[in-house]
This record gives structure tokens, C-alpha cells and sequence, in this order.
């Protein structure tokens, strides 16, 4: 009995030496940063010592998919306290990420603007359908997006048709209104296209849908299946929007 006792004891003082070093072993992508010498789409160990002051923040994604948002004034070691959660995961997620905020960082820098945004302007909504930009649009299953207009001065009404089966629904934004739900009775299906154009007008905007897998459990398993499924506005969107 005082054997197993004390081979109990030996087992939860190991593992309680253990715990910093689990607790240390994410590793982390920039994602957002307020500090210059925090550029995004670097990779952080876990553990890694951060000073911040009053009024700075970083935002980062760890190794699991899941955001993590630091702000100052904070001094210490990234991830002490762990991020927990689950996911998938691992490295070749963290530099999925790194290679996708890094290079929309040189975008950015260079262009003023989310590449793929049309002149217009884009919503900050990530799972919104921008009516002015054509292309994919990632959505979880079950969901439905709303319709986003970038000038919002005076009515205006749409129409959103099935481009295979000719099922056509009115949509119309009062003044001052930006957004407005998908159409009730105008079933979304993956892969089908569709129409939407402005009453009296010829030009449409197409667009179709992609739906998530199931095992994108994460925000930053959800920005990569987008940015690799032809969603790359939505992926940076969702990126901006994490807190």
C-alpha cells in the first residue's frame, strides 16, 4: 500500500513539473499588432517575453486555431496561462497563417486595401455578401448571409435569382440601411449560382457558395479552408475582425 502510495505521489510530482511546459508549447502567428516590432504573420514560441504599454495591443492565433488577444500594459511570457481549445491544428496551420497575413501585410502596405475588395468599399461583416463583388462565398452550414450595399444615400431594390432553376426573390434597403437578409424561400445551395442584379439594370453580380467542413472547428482553421477555397476577401475579414 505505501508503495503504490508513493508511486502515486512520484506520477502528480512529475506531472506537475510537467504543467510550464505545456502549458508553454503553442506556438503563435501575428495576426494583428499595434507594435512595429510585431509584424504580423511572424511566428512566436510559446513563452516568448512581450512588453507592451498602456494602449497597445497584439492579437495572435495559436497552434490549436484559436485567437488570442493581448493588450497593454502587459510584460510577460505569451501563453503562461495556456489558450486551450480544440482543433487540428498544428504547424502547417501556423504557416498557412504566417504566409496569408504576411503576404496581405505586403498588400496592404502597397495598395491601401484588401485585394479582391472591389473600389467601392467591403463590409467589415466577414460573412456578409458584398453585392458589388462577384466570386465564392464561404459560409458555415445552416447559415444565411446577409446583403451588403456599400452607399446607403437612397432606396434601393434587387433582385437575387437561382441561375439554374430561375427562382428569383426581391430584396430592397430603405435609405440609410446597409444590410438586408438573404431572401426568405431562396434555398442556398453549395456550388449553384447565383444572380443578383439591380431592378432595371442588365449587369448582375454572380456569385456562389461554399460550405465550411465541420472540422474547421477554429477561427484560424475557418480563415485558411477560406483563404484556400476562393474566399480570400472573407478570410482577411474574418482575420480584422478578431478580438
Amino acid at each position: 500500500m505505501k508503495t503504490y502510495t508513493g508511486f502515486r505521489a512520484v506520477l502528480a510530482a512529475m506531472a506537475l513539473s510537467l504543467l510550464p511546459v505545456l502549458a508553454q508549447a503553442s506556438q503563435y502567428v501575428v495576426i494583428r499588432s499595434s507594435e512595429p516590432a510585431l509584424a504580423r504573420g511572424s511566428i512566436l514560441p510559446g513563452g516568448t517575453k512581450l512588453r507592451l504599454e498602456k494602449g497597445a495591443s497584439v492579437t495572435l492565433i495559436d497552434d490549436a486555431g484559436k485567437p488570442l488577444t493581448i493588450e497593454g500594459p502587459f510584460a510577460g511570457p505569451v501563453g503562461a496561462e495556456g489558450n486551450g481549445g480544440k482543433g487540428k491544428g498544428g504547424k502547417g496551420l501556423l504557416a498557412s497563417l504566417s504566409r496569408l497575413v504576411g503576404s496581405d501585410e505586403r498588400r496592404r502596405t502597397s495598395l491601401g486595401s484588401i485585394r479582391g475588395a472591389p473600389a467601392g468599399g467591403e463590409t467589415q461583416d466577414p460573412w456578409a455578401v458584398n453585392v458589388a463583388r462577384a466570386g465564392s462565398y464561404c459560409l458555415r452550414k445552416g447559415a444565411s448571409p446577409r446583403l451588403w450595399r456599400a452607399k446607403t444615400a437612397s432606396r434601393k431594390r434587387l433582385v437575387v435569382r437561382d441561375h439554374l432553376f430561375g427562382v428569383e426573390k426581391k430584396v430592397a434597403w430603405e435609405k440609410g440601411q446597409a444590410y438586408v437578409d438573404w431572401p426568405a424561400g431562396l434555398e442556398i445551395r453549395q456550388g449553384r449560382v447565383y444572380l443578383v442584379q439591380p431592378q432595371g439594370k442588365l449587369i448582375a453580380t454572380r456569385i456562389d457558395f461554399r460550405f465550411l467542413p465541420e472540422d474547421a472547428a477554429t477561427p484560424g482553421e475557418e480563415i485558411v479552408w477560406m483563404a484556400e477555397n476562393g474566399c480570400g476577401v472573407q478570410a482577411q475579414l474574418l482575420i480584422d475582425s478578431l478580438k
